[in-house]
């Protein structure tokens, strides 16, 4: 693994230049943003596991189908949520807390995006704190998720919000689709929200970043393209 020191001079040297620029540049991405992918699996892996979980009846044991669904509930969010943060654990430009609560709204996440490292990104160049929701539901993605959080950003002095679901469908529902992208002619800087979801997860588990799969939602989001979840 090369050192951080030498990607930059790498970067450096080719900088200008087509050839090597864009593998010098995948390094460099690949080395801040690392993902453990077997611990992704393992949690994915725990998560689905829970959610196809059914209610049963066993002789001698007494237990309720509120408590079983109530417990179903609380370990799908939990194992989402450990989920969604292994894709920062090991990062050098991301950091995060989890359920962060003030007066007037919770965060599933706050995401806070490091110098110097953001500044190699375009993306983030302008951006130092995400809030994040991370929605694992059976029911389809909903307007309201993305304009609730669109509402209370400024709490965390933050005007961009991210959207985990775990959602199987192929083409988010219109309405959801919508809002993400009235947000997006709201906002003032580059983009306001942006979703996130299995298809997103699955690329970075065949070897994309994290930054590279959400400058591709963000390509969709200025294309006014409907995102593939």
């Amino acid at each position: 693994m090369n050192t951080l020191e030498e990607l930059y001079i790498s970067l450096l040297e080719v900088k200008g230049a087509d050839e090597g620029f864009e593998e010098v540049s995948k390094k460099l991405d690949t080395f801040i943003n690392y993902v453990d992918k077997k611990k992704i699996q393992k949690i994915r892996s725990r998560l689905d596991t829970v959610r196809k979980s059914q209610y049963r009846v066993k002789r001698g044991i007494s237990k309720s189908r509120e408590k079983f669904n109530g417990k179903k509930s609380y370990l799908t969010g939990k194992l989402f949520e450990n989920l969604i943060g292994t894709l920062f654990d090991d990062s050098k430009m991301f950091s995060y807390v989890k359920n962060k609560k003030t007066n007037s709204a919770e965060f599933d996440l706050i995401i806070t995006v490091h110098d110097p490292y953001r500044k190699n990104f375009e993306i983030f160049e302008s951006i130092s704190r995400m809030a994040a929701e991370c929605k694992c539901y059976m029911s389809t993605p909903e307007a309201p998720w993305v304009n609730k959080l669109a509402g209370v950003l400024n709490v965390h002095k933050t005007t961009v919000g991210l959207i985990f679901v775990y959602w199987s469908k192929a083409v988010a529902p219109t309405a959801f689709n919508e809002a993400i992208h009235k947000q997006y002619h709201k906002g003032m800087t580059r983009f306001t929200m942006l979703p996130f979801g299995i298809a997103q997860l699955e690329e970075i588990i065949n070897g994309r970043s994290f930054v590279n799969v959400l400058e591709q939602q963000l390509n969709n989001l200025e294309m006014e393209l409907p995102f593939h979840l």
